[in-house]
């Protein structure tokens, strides 16, 4: 293969920038490289041996695991061409129906290669009467226009809901400041679970484990598990996220603003946390490694569980009431009622960025918490509750029926220290 040298440079820089892993993703790619190289293209069940260690003769089981990994292995390679590699000259890809690797040009277009279009040739020999028709033609079309124009700017010159929540408490000090905007997702990593160390059975959330990175140090400190958990390139995200984003991003974007870059908050760039607006959308458990800065210096701490809140001021526990999973909330004791809450924060950042935090304990607090950050009037009450401090936090009572919120209230708000949160005193 004469274009040995130029893939062999290119699997290097997988390799190096780690979106390979170390899992059978890595020896599936290394595998494929040597194939290549050979210009062999091996079958399904070859790979199947080779590769995953399965034994002859295993059927149709083989080439569904085997397509299986090629379908990650090529989502792994478009994660990393259009992130770490998107400025690469050349690619390295997978055909579909073929199970070898292919490189091929990368990155920006070089010149523009449009061919040029020949202007369409002007009409002659108009009669008067059938350029008076064209002349009072183009002038009803234009007074159109103009009419159309005119209405189109006084709907975009009024205020939207969106504009409204924008210029109101919260949201105007962070969009005001010129930086951009990070609208984190608070995710869940899972895990796949090959218990008979060939094949994933069934997936797993370690609670602990919320990346590539954080399964690596898990295994080292587990390592009967090391031949059983491998990364899958899954996760998920709330339900009531969804519901959120349609209440959040229209006022990030309003007025012209930058839309926000949304990014998975196990995916986050640390150093981006320094820098950059943070606007956190997600359960309390998904908070991860924003938990220890949201927490810090605040009058609320977490209880036993992520499904408790303890105001260190009055002792008070609050603690949320959804059913567990599967749970049918009818035959339980008690009204059908029953309450959730929602964590609400604003603080400055350690550059002069700032941070907001719409946190659920379920999923109905996590829709309320959206709603009331979206409406210019519950803002305008939480900033009223707050003694208008730019910098506060509360906690937000919601009453649920039938995994739907109804109904919030304003149980406790306190100022933040900002300083006391980065230890700047």
């Amino acid at each position: 293969m004469e274009t040995g040298s130029p893939l062999l440079e290119q699997a290097e820089k997988l390799r190096a920038s780690g979106v390979l892993g170390r899992t059978r993703l890595l020896r599936l790619f290394d595998f494929l490289v040597d194939a290549t190289l050979r210009e062999e293209s091996p079958k399904g069940s070859v790979i199947a041996v080779t590769v995953f260690g399965h034994r002859h003769g295993d059927g149709a089981g083989e080439d569904t695991s085997v397509r299986v990994y090629v379908h990650n292995l090529r989502r792994r390679l478009d994660a990393y061409y259009n992130g770490e590699g998107r400025n690469e000259p050349l690619r390295i890809s997978i055909p579909r129906g073929a199970y070898r690797l292919v490189l091929e040009p990368w990155g920006p277009p070089v010149g523009n290669t449009a061919a040029a279009t020949p202007a369409a040739p002007v009409p002659h020999g108009l009669q008067p009467r059938s350029a008076r028709w064209l002349a009072t033609a183009l002038a009803g079309l234009c007074a159109l226009l103009v009419l159309a124009l005119a209405v189109l700017w006084a709907r975009r010159t009024a205020p939207t809901p969106a504009d409204l929540a924008a210029a109101g408490p919260v949201w105007a000090p962070l969009l005001a400041n010129g930086r951009p905007t990070l609208l984190v997702m608070g995710d869940y990593y899972l895990v796949g679970d090959a218990a008979d160390g060939i094949e994933v059975q069934r997936l797993v959330r370690e609670f602990t484990v919320n990346s590539r990175s954080d399964l690596e140090q898990f295994l080292s400190s587990n390592p009967k598990l090391a031949s059983r958990y491998m990364d899958v390139g899954l996760g998920y995200l709330p339900t009531s996220s969804a519901f959120v984003l349609n209440s959040v991003l229209p006022v990030l974007s309003a007025r012209g603003q930058v839309p926000p870059r949304v990014v998975l908050r196990s995916e986050l760039d640390p150093e981006l946390l320094r820098t950059a607006n943070v606007v956190y959308l997600g359960l309390l458990s998904g908070l991860g490694d924003l938990r220890g800065t949201v927490f810090t210096a605040s009058r609320f701490t977490l209880g036993d569980t992520y499904d408790e809140l303890v105001d260190a001021t009055t002792h008070r526990h609050y603690v949320s009431e959804v059913s567990p999973l599967g749970a049918d909330r009818g035959s339980l004791a008690g009204p059908p009622h029953y309450r959730d809450y929602a964590y609400v924060t604003t603080f400055l950042g350690p550059s002069g960025n700032r941070y907001v935090v719409i946190a659920g304990m379920r999923d109905e607090g996590l829709r309320q918490a959206g709603e009331w950050l979206g409406s210019r009037a519950s803002l305008d009450a939480l900033a009223a509750a707050a003694n208008d401090r730019s910098d506060f936090e509360a906690l937000i009572e919601v009453t649920s029926l039938d995994r739907i919120n109804l109904t919030g209230k304003t149980v406790a708000v306190a100022p933040r220290d900002s300083g006391a949160i980065w230890g700047q005193h």
